[in-house]
């Protein structure tokens, strides 16, 4: 039995996938459940497409990263998976890593929310769609789901898996 840690690049991109198959298949799941009664979902309106990427990117992202960082932090914890240690010291998971759990899901799920929904709101005007039938309704889903997954989950990962020391980089000690 191979007792050796995970790496941590080859565990982010693990994670990242296992996250994206998940998002998948809770976002067809809501999509059945919520529309299958509408031949056509229309982008606007109450039970309409642009409202729906409001929940469906903050519920995903905000469970996705709890429980990708809950996790992962305990099999960093016990040894099963390396540090993230990047030639390059990325700021923003640094940055992410010097708060709890509960504000950094916050953080990376209000900016997701805040800007992958309007984004893609912009991009269904620009494209000229204005309802979906029900099947490319839910095709739309299982691309978009992943998407979204495949954006957060990494910087999820990586702030779960950089070391404490990492983490204090440019603050004062206390001596």
């Amino acid at each position: 039995m191979n007792t050796s840690p995970i790496p941590a690049k080859s565990y982010i991109r693990r994670e990242t996938l296992i996250g994206c198959v998940v998002n998948a298949t809770l976002a067809t799941m809501f999509a059945v459940l919520l529309f299958s009664q509408l031949p056509i979902v229309p982008v606007w309106g109450a039970n309409g497409i642009a409202m729906d990427l409001l929940p469906t990117v903050f519920i995903l992202t905000s469970l996705g990263g709890l429980a990708l960082s809950i996790i992962t932090k305990q099999r960093l914890n016990r040894g099963i998976v390396e540090p993230w240690r990047p030639a390059v010291v990325q700021r923003f998971p640094v940055f992410l890593a010097s708060y709890g759990v509960i504000l950094r899901v916050l953080i990376v799920t209000l900016g997701m929310t805040l800007t992958i929904v309007p984004v893609t709101w912009l991009a269904l005007e620009a494209l000229g769609i204005d309802s979906l039938d029900f099947t490319t309704f839910v095709g739309f889903k299982v691309l978009y789901a992943p998407i979204t997954g495949a954006i957060s989950a990494p910087w999820f990962l990586k702030a779960a898996l950089v070391e404490p020391t990492c983490v204090t980089v440019g603050r004062p000690t206390r001596t």
